[in-house]
């Protein structure tokens, strides 16, 4: 009469994720005064709960035993942790072209699902497919989500610097001197705010004071051709 009282699922084992708190619900249903007793212990928030929470990196078999006065029911109850999900995703990128580059996830395994976004929380999803080609503009943070058939997850993010730089001399390609030493000011103009240039002018010899900035003074003496040298961080 005991065994009748209690219904337990048809299939009592189960996939979980390695690390990932999961309630299993073996026991659908039972009289309420009975006492619960998983052994062993392993991963279980609680040992004498119906359906506990259970944490696992390796794989378990557990021993129920449901109880009530001098009766009990004895069952075997299997919890398997999913292999991890295997992949290879692109290194972190910094390039100065504009051109697409693309981002890839290789060496995985049938049955996964890949996601791509540049969201953390993957409200917007920009493929699902194994590679996904982007336009390098400043700094950017993508997102890379796979998923399997267990609905177990690991998510992974790739960054890429890059863009050609924006910057234009504010004087012009020639600028002309009315007697040769006097100064002249040149000066570079950064066209994208946002990003951080740095500069160097030469040669030295026609630079009076700091080479570094986006203004320099020159004093040449005969036509000289001066550069600057712009570069991003």
């Amino acid at each position: 009469v005991f065994e009748e009282q209690v219904e337990v699922a048809a299939d009592t084992v189960y996939t979980i994720c390695s690390g990932s708190p999961t309630e299993i619900d073996p026991i659908l249903s039972a009289p309420e005064d009975v006492t619960y007793s998983w052994t062993p212990a392993t991963g279980l928030s609680a040992a004498d709960v119906r359906n506990p929470e259970i944490t696992l990196t390796e794989s378990q078999t557990y021993e129920l035993v449901i109880s009530k006065e001098e009766c009990f029911l004895i069952y075997t109850i299997e919890v398997n942790v999913a292999p991890p999900i295997n992949y290879t995703a692109t290194q972190d990128t910094i390039t100065c072209d504009t051109l697409p580059i693309d981002l890839e996830v290789s060496g995985v395994g049938e049955g996964i699902f890949i996601e791509w976004s540049d969201d953390s929380a993957f409200g917007n999803i920009l493929a699902d497919t194994a590679v996904l080609s982007v336009i390098p503009e400043g700094e950017r943070l993508y997102y890379v989500r796979l998923n399997d058939e267990n609905s177990c997850s690991v998510v992974d993010s790739v960054s890429v610097i890059g863009g050609a730089i924006s910057a234009t001399i504010i004087e012009g390609d020639t600028l002309t001197s009315c007697e040769p030493g006097s100064e002249l000011m040149l000066s570079v103009q950064n066209n994208i705010p946002a990003q951080e240039l740095m500069y160097e002018w030469f040669p030295l010899d026609v630079v009076v004071g700091d080479p570094f900035g986006s203004s320099v003074t020159v004093n040449p003496t005969e036509e000289t051709l001066v550069n600057v040298e712009v570069s991003n961080q």
